[in-house]
């Protein structure tokens, strides 16, 4: 019996190398690097000591893996509130107001590293993206998303982009 534990490593990783591989094997770095080319600013520390993973004309980025979408909510709002902070107060701020002169939108590339399966309602991604974006609708919050599949889209302009709008006063009677 102590071959079985090698045994089904190997079979699950012979019969699933899509899932057993690719999430570990794409790192951080190369996502990176492939979603945010031509962008003016990448991997810039924020003075609280974040770093945003890319900053555009118009947004201030997170990229993250599908199964930490939970995360890039928070991170790409704080990277947002900081463009804002900067770009109101550009003394207090040098040399960050030097490359960040205005606000930008919070935004997240969501990237699936695992072949997707449209067809499948349970599909790994799938949920992942889901729950992310009815956290954002739910709460009207102003961030752009960027749904990228790793073996399919090449370059950001590959992705699927939804545009949420910016978050609404409620009335309080």
């Amino acid at each position: 019996m102590r071959w079985f534990p090698v045994a089904a490593a190997l079979l699950l990783a012979y019969a699933f190398p899509a899932y057993a591989q690719l999430d570990e094997d794409v790192s951080d770095a190369q996502l990176v690097q492939r979603y945010c080319v031509g962008m003016p600013i990448k991997q810039r520390q924020l003075p609280d000591g974040t770093e945003a993973d890319c900053i555009s004309d118009t947004h201030a980025i997170e990229v993250e893996k599908a199964k930490f979408s939970w995360d890039s909510i928070g991170q790409s709002l704080n990277y947002s509130l900081w463009t804002r902070e900067i770009s109101e107060n550009p003394a207090a701020f040098k040399p960050w107001s030097e490359e960040i002169d205005k606000p930008r939108k919070a935004g997240i590339i969501l990237v699936c590293t695992r072949p997707r399966d449209p067809s499948d309602p349970d599909d790994f991604c799938t949920l992942w993206y889901t729950r992310l974006f009815r956290i954002i609708e739910e709460y009207r919050l102003p961030v752009t998303i960027w749904d990228c599949n790793y073996p399919a889209d090449a370059a950001l302009s590959d992705c699927l982009m939804i545009d949420t709008p910016p978050a609404v006063a409620q009335k309080v009677e």
